[in-house]
């Protein structure tokens, strides 16, 4: 295997006269080599760190390509030509992560290098009176207290509900960085005696693969386990520390549960039809031994499944409604129970089941709902020593880390990040580990015919889901500048809020003048989302009432009075059009459909739930035509039409690609970017102007962290 540079142990060479900075609103402890801000603490690595103390001693803390290689690389030019700005890029994430915004700490100066401008100020170490000559006293050091409360979403309900959860003060905890890889890391799973994380890694223009790190040598090199032309994810260890459970996914959409012999590199198929989604954990292996729980694939729902190693046989464990998904699984208990995420919609519910008595219908079940969650839960692991189960999950406009003890109910914050990521324990060193993303997304308006920009929505927050509008040039789109999701409103030189704390908008849909919308909204303590018209630009919403099913990703028709949306009820899924002018609901199809535009040429065009590719549905015959088969199942709303075309997106390890379909049936790229830049789900959509509007990725990367539990 190719080796992979690891940096090690080198002589600190730049001196600087304090031990301890603070640059703005965080702290830098020369000693320690972490930055930290009141919440958590980041340990960088030597190299670094002296570029670090390079920028705080250069004059106006500027420093150039050539100083940083002289003084830092000790003028190995190979080495430093590269790792000077690789360096700087990791110090500006690392301030991001920790709540900066864009240069706020770090700027480009063109042909000369990079500036630190915020000023360093030392801060003078407090000094501490001996009471006892005759002994030592030592300074302590007490970490401020955050106050962080549990969100207000959060309930439990039915019979055998819990009492309700307490909120506590959680204390702060040093943060340290496991990897920091150029690429995605993602879904650590750490061996059973706690040396070893096995993880997923996507680096540019290659599918993800499984790797092993050895946590107690850091100059170790990395194990690559599995080498396919698919996606490799989601590891999770047998308890003899011997194999590797994991999902493959192709590039057609099927999915794999694998199991991987370490010492004999002996892989083996053990169940097809899985579900993964992005950062849930969809696997998991009992302590016993005997059983690998994953969630797989049914007809308009998704459910978790037990396969047993020694009978080599899979058993139903639980039993989800019409477009209910129970994607993420740990045993907990003594492998006597499972705990579940089960989403439905966007809200979620977390679930303990008995194993040996799964749910068979709704009127005799055994579930036992711990949290309801306006929100989508995306992250679960269970800690055992401290019988409590870890949930990550949207708050504020934020993502954090929670932990629900099962003993005394107490619901406890442990992190926060902008952008979600997956957590798994090390039981034999009491910590948890994460990953977080790096957290950039903006709107560019792209020619068709040049392939140029033509202007971006941007800020320091998170701008997403672009919708234009014809009226007067303007954008409407979804961010969480204010720092809770809302729609907001771009105009020709300033963006203005029109939602504030009424509720978590989905991606909303705009008529062809321009002067109306549509946007489904989850209000909080509501059972559902409701479907609201607005009109434009004032924003102003009036709820559709009495809608006999849940309502879904609604998009305009090409006039201005009805628009279409996934429906959902207790026995079917599919598209419903709602007519402006009489208030009236038809029914257009019932077949598990969840998204649909209509087309110039009098037919419609949909896409499934966990199903890839896109069908025709033409209006008179009833009949489906399936026409593309590359559409992802995570992009099923990646599609539109626009004139007399058809555009939708076609991902390959090297590139995300949007297509034009016209209507001869020729088939053509029209723009082209690098590979996972483009946002799944709703990420595209048309102009009246010979443009796309792209939610766009800025950064795609993403490090595993660590801290201990309390």
């Amino acid at each position: 295997m190719k080796s992979i540079f690891r940096r090690g142990y080198v002589n600190f060479m730049i001196e600087v006269p304090s031990r301890k900075y603070s640059i703005g609103r965080w702290q830098v402890d020369c000693r320690k080599m972490t930055i930290a801000n009141e919440q958590e603490s980041v340990q960088l690595s030597a190299k670094v760190f002296d570029l670090l103390k390079l920028f705080i001693v250069s004059p106006d803390h500027i420093v150039s390509k050539d100083e940083a290689i002289e003084k830092v690389w000790l003028n190995n030019e190979g080495v430093g030509k590269t790792g000077f700005p690789n360096a700087v890029w990791f110090l500006r994430k690392v301030f991001t992560d920790l709540g900066a915004d864009t240069d706020e700490v770090f700027v480009t100066i063109q042909k000369v290098g990079y500036q630190l401008i915020i000023s360093p100020e030392p801060v003078e170490e407090e000094k501490v009176k001996n009471l006892n000559p005759s002994k030592r006293v030592m300074p302590a050091y007490i970490a401020t207290a955050a106050v962080l409360v549990v969100a207000a979403g959060v309930y439990a309900f039915l019979p055998n509900k819990l009492q309700s959860t307490k909120s506590v003060v959680k204390v702060k905890t040093e943060v340290k960085h496991i990897t920091n890889f150029e690429g995605v890391e993602e879904q650590p799973a750490i061996s059973p005696n706690g040396q070893l994380m096995a993880f997923q890694w996507r680096q540019e223009r290659k599918h993800s693969q499984i790797y092993i790190k050895d946590l107690t040598d850091n100059e170790a090199e990395l194990r690559l386990v599995t080498r396919s032309d698919a996606e490799e994810i989601t590891p999770v260890w047998s308890p003899d520390g011997q194999s590797l459970a994991y999902i493959r996914i192709y590039d057609n959409g099927d999915c794999q549960v694998r199991r991987y012999h370490l010492i004999s590199n002996r892989d083996k198929l053990i169940a097809n039809g899985c579900s993964q989604d992005k950062f849930n954990h969809g696997l998991d292996w009992s302590s016993d031994g005997k059983y690998i729980a994953y969630p797989k694939v049914l007809k308009g729902r998704v459910a978790i499944f037990r396969y047993d190693i020694a009978e080599q046989t899979s058993h139903q464990l639980t039993y989800p409604k019409l477009n209910q998904s129970d994607s993420l699984v740990v045993f907990i208990d003594n492998n006597e129970k499972i705990a579940i995420i089960r989403k439905d919609n966007l809200q979620s519910q977390l679930i303990t089941l008995d194993v040996e008595a799964p749910v068979q219908s709704a009127s005799k079940n055994n579930e036992r709902i711990l949290l309801t969650d306006d929100n989508t839960m995306i992250g679960l692991a269970w800690d055992e020593s401290n019988r409590q189960i870890i949930i990550t999950k949207p708050k504020q406009g934020q993502f954090v880390i929670e932990a629900l003890s099962l003993d005394s109910n107490e619901l406890v914050m442990l992190n926060s990040s902008p952008t979600p990521g997956s957590v798994a324990i090390n039981k034999a060193t009491g910590e948890l580990f994460f990953s977080r993303h790096t957290s950039s997304e903006f709107i560019e308006e792209k020619s068709l015919d040049t392939g140029s920009t033509l202007r971006r929505v941007a800020s320091s927050s998170r701008d997403l889901y672009g919708q234009y509008i014809n009226a007067d040039d303007s954008v409407l789109f979804v961010s969480n500048r204010s720092g809770n999701w809302e729609l907001w409103l771009r105009q020709k030189f300033v963006s203005k809020q029109l939602t504030e704390n009424i509720g978590l908008p989905f991606v909303p849909t705009t008529s062809p003048s321009g002067k109306q919308f549509a946007v489904v909204l989850k209000q909080p303590g509501e059972a559902a989302s409701q479907l609201f018209l607005g009109s434009l630009p004032d924003g102003n919403l009036s709820k559709i009432d009495n809608l006999p099913m849940k309502v879904a990703h609604p998009y305009w028709s090409l006039s201005e009075d009805a628009f279409y949306f996934s429906g959902i009820t207790e026995k079917k899924q599919g598209i419903y059009r709602y007519n402006i002018a009489d208030k009236t609901i038809d029914e257009i199809t019932h077949t598990g459909e969840s998204f649909a535009v209509e087309g110039a040429d009098g037919n419609l065009y949909v896409s499934r739930k966990n199903e890839s590719g896109i069908w025709q549905f033409n209006l008179n015959t009833k009949q489906f035509t399936k026409v593309v088969d590359k559409l992802s199942a995570r992009d099923f709303g990646n599609f539109f039409w626009m004139d007399d075309a058809f555009y939708y997106i076609e991902r390959s390890d090297a590139n995300d690609r949007i297509k034009q379909l016209n209507m001869n049936g020729e088939d053509k790229v029209v723009i082209s970017l690098p590979a996972t830049s483009i946002r799944n789900y709703r990420g595209i959509s048309p102009t009246q102007n010979q443009s796309i509007l792209i939610s766009l990725h800025g950064v795609n990367d993403a490090d595993i962290y660590a801290m201990l539990l309390d």
